[in-house]
């Protein structure tokens, strides 16, 4: 799926409800833009999620590792950076887990498409993904929260 050229906003937040296959032992692509911002979850060594972004010569990230993603059941997952304050979050299940501090920009040259579930054909997700959400904007811990609450 392609982005319009103006989604290029200076602080996001993505978010998804995800059921990992148990089998999954590798990284599995959640969404993102391009290789600009993205989440995803690392299961080859560590159960972990992790959220990221290109800053223009390396690749910020933050992650939350052993997160019990393979029991087969569903999780939330977000991860936000929010350029004012330099704060990039990962959230599971509504829960602030971690965070982490970098005074960049995201720089948006390594292309323009929103993909899900895929990332260039390859990081495949093996489970479910539902309500996959991107702002252009950090959401709250509260927001998040919100999100993660199951009506």
């Amino acid at each position: 799926m392609s982005s319009p050229s103006n989604l290029t906003p200076a602080s996001v937040t993505i978010a998804s409800w995800v059921k990992v296959d148990p089998t999954l032992s590798d990284w599995a692509w959640v969404a993102g833009h391009g290789d600009n911002v993205g989440l995803f979850v690392n299961l080859w060594d560590d159960d972990g999620v992790t959220f990221y972004y290109y800053n223009g010569s390396v690749w910020r990230n933050v992650s939350f590792h052993n997160a019990g993603l393979k029991d087969g059941q569903w999780h939330h997952i977000a991860g936000s950076f929010d350029q004012d304050t330099g704060i990039m979050s990962v959230y599971l299940d509504g829960v602030l887990v971690n965070s982490a501090y970098n005074l960049d920009t995201i720089n948006y040259i390594h292309g323009n498409d929103f993909s899900i579930g895929s990332m260039q054909g390859w990081r495949n997700f093996k489970g479910c993904l539902d309500e996959v959400q991107f702002y252009g904007r950090a959401l709250s811990e509260q927001d998040v929260q919100l999100l993660s609450q199951v009506p």
